[in-house]
């Protein structure tokens, strides 16, 4: 497999298609959640008037409720968001790359209709992750409960055990996703696809997921950086003019935000996009695609069921 290729195609899908930036900005997004510090919000709440330190105006207990359900509500919003966008990002990388014709309305429209399996996806996937954590969690304890030295040893096959977990579960994941909305499986049609990719390709999977994280770890650098060349110098002129730590935290904030929503609708549309194109070629060997519509030699041929 030539991931040098796959990668290439990816960033010409995320770059030439930029409508699918808002789909890859909650599809990037989607599995982020908001920490809220209560007992900082509760000191505040008591007038302590101090949050990590900063000093800031006391906050109104009356607001401490609808404040966390604003919050709750904004997650679930994102939650939601993240499985059409996932979904309408594969169905519009299906049809770019097998010759049909891609539009945001059709492709939002496909998100919603895959929205209810992506979402019985999902709750197996965290269920399975939240018992193996306990699974592992509880036994860690027992042994340590037992002896010091028996729960070192047992942290030496939990936590292998554990990466182990995610690491066959999220790709799981993603292939069933992609079984489904490629070839509208059912989630049982598409747990079997993904299982019979996974098993018969597992040195691919390994490696693709290897890229994953380094490219990850590469544009969370890089977008720090162009965050900081934004926002720091302004967060630092407000500071300097006596206004205050939170008033240059807030104005570094929103500088830096337009800037974070682009890149992370690039972002998520590239990371999708490369793993859509690695299930394609996990299907058909050596079809990549160079650019946007295959060559006159090669008609199209829709992977989805016929």
């Amino acid at each position: 497999m030539e991931y040098g290729k796959l990668i290439n195609r990816a960033f010409q899908i995320a770059w030439r298609h930029k409508s699918l930036w808002f789909f890859g900005l909650f599809a990037g997004g989607g599995s982020s959640y908001f920490n809220l510090d209560l007992d900082g919000l509760i000191d505040n709440a008591n007038g302590s008037g101090s949050l990590y330190g900063l000093d800031i105006p006391s906050f109104p207990e009356e607001l401490l409720v609808p404040l966390i359900l604003w919050f709750v509500l904004l997650g679930m919003v994102f939650f939601v968001m993240s499985l059409i966008s996932e979904a309408g990002l594969i169905d519009s990388v299906n049809r770019i790359e097998r010759g049909g014709v891609y539009r945001f309305g059709q492709a939002f429209s496909k998100g919603v209709g895959y929205f209810l399996r992506f979402l019985g996806m999902t709750i197996l996937y965290i269920m399975l992750i939240l018992l193996t954590i306990g699974v592992c969690g509880g036994l860690v304890a027992l042994c340590f409960f037992l002896h010091v030295a028996l729960g070192i040893l047992s942290l030496l096959v939990a936590i292998p055990a554990v990466i182990v977990i995610i690491f066959w579960s999220g790709n799981m994941l993603c292939l069933t996703q992609r079984s489904i909305a490629v070839r509208d499986n059912s989630i049982g049609n598409g747990l079997e696809e993904a299982h019979i990719l996974f098993k018969a390709n597992l040195s691919k999977v390994f490696l693709i997921t290897l890229i994953y994280i380094g490219l990850t770890i590469l544009f969370g650098i890089l977008g720090l950086i162009v965050w900081g060349i934004f926002g720091v110098p302004i967060a630092a002129a407000v500071y300097a003019l006596g206004l205050g730590t939170i008033a240059a935290i807030i104005a570094g904030l929103f500088m830096g935000l337009p800037i974070s929503l682009i890149l992370g609708g690039y972002i998520g549309t590239f990371f999708s996009s490369l793993y859509t194109l690695f299930y394609f070629e996990l299907l058909e060997p050596g079809r990549i695609m160079i650019h946007s519509a295959p060559p006159p030699d090669y008609p199209p041929q829709p992977i989805g069921p016929q």
